[in-house]
């Protein structure tokens, strides 16, 4: 059995700076994911109050009676 050679400054230098690279776009990724998040959240959040608007605004409308509940 023959043992690889160790490698080369310029094969570890290379390396170094593709891990670099790849945790600086793992980041960006990060930051979009939680800029993303905020975005969904906020829009959430407004139609979940659009419709707790909405319900309660109907609630206080007056509603037809119903051919059941008639009386007559």
């Amino acid at each position: 059995m023959t043992a690889n050679p160790p490698p080369s400054d310029t094969e570890i230098e290379r390396a170094v700076s593709d891990g670099k690279e790849a945790i600086v776009r793992a980041n960006l990724m990060v930051r979009a994911s939680r800029e993303f998040l905020l975005v969904m959240k906020s829009a959430g959040d407004d139609l979940v109050r659009a419709d707790a608007a909405c319900r309660h605004n109907s609630a206080l409308e007056p509603q037809p009676i119903r051919s059941s509940e008639r009386k007559g």
